[in-house]
């Protein structure tokens, strides 16, 4: 799982260290990575769709060092749990998480800067608090149903009208 940047979670958490706590779901496939993880990080687990939703609901912030995303949908649904994202500036990331405002852009494979952006969420209560509030709003304005099937509308006329 290079791709996603699962590679980089154990060294984020270690430059953190003890009082910061990651809970990841790895389940049987993150089994034989166990003994070389640290101890603040925490497998839930495979969860059902319901399971991930309350687990999001239930953290502080989404650390996501993924090193290619065709969209970012787990960014997304991370958001729409009104959960700032810690991601890699990279990809589509940049496109769904707006860095200082819905969450923190990083640089790839930058464990020190993955470790200042989470510092700086788990330091600063108000401004985790907006960009949770923040990342929810963007993700109903852009992502939500209505705002979809109006843009679905908008192209539908536009290609109507030129072949008309």
């Amino acid at each position: 799982m290079a791709r996603k940047g699962v590679d980089l979670l154990a060294p984020i958490m270690r430059e953190l260290g003890e009082g910061f706590e990651l809970r990841y779901t790895g389940g049987v496939l993150a089994e034989a990575d166990k003994s070389a993880m640290p101890s603040n990080m925490h497998d839930l687990g495979l969860l059902s769709n319901d399971g991930v939703i309350v687990a999001m609901q239930q953290a502080d912030a989404f650390l996501f060092p993924s090193r290619s995303e065709g969209f970012g949908l787990v960014a997304a649904e991370a958001m729409a749990c009104g959960l700032p994202v810690i991601a890699t500036n990279s990809a589509s990331l940049p496109e769904i998480v707006e860095d200082g405002v819905t969450g923190l852009l990083c640089p790839r494979d930058d464990i020190r800067a993955f470790a200042t952006a989470v510092r700086m969420l788990a330091n600063d209560t108000r401004l985790r608090e907006s960009m949770a509030n923040a990342a929810r709003h963007s993700v109903v304005k852009h992502f939500s149903v209505l705002p979809m099937i109006d843009a679905y509308v908008r192209l539908y006329v536009a290609a109507h009208a030129i072949s008309a």
